[in-house]
């Protein structure tokens, strides 16, 4: 588990001691011509994402991204680029 109870939010060495085995189910899952993307449902795996999506070429989807995208929703910035 990357995330210890009662402790700092993210333990750095544990992350890297699963992410081969992560990432290598990653790479098992995609085999299936079928999955397009990938979503992450569990709070412990959104360290693995860009590591999972860098080995799959497949968007990664988990609770930060929803996060993310439904702030953007909310909180529009002013359009600042060329017309």
């Amino acid at each position: 588990m990357a995330v210890k109870q009662n402790g700092p939010a993210r333990e750095n060495e544990r992350v890297e001691t699963h992410l081969q085995e992560v990432v290598d189910g990653a790479l098992e899952l995609i085999r299936d011509e079928n999955v397009g993307a990938i979503l992450l449902e569990c709070s412990d795996m959104p360290p693995y994402a860009a590591d999972i999506q860098a080995a799959t070429q497949l968007p990664v989807f988990d609770f930060i991204t929803l996060i993310k995208w439904m702030h953007s929703a909310v909180m529009q910035r002013p359009y600042a680029g060329w017309m």
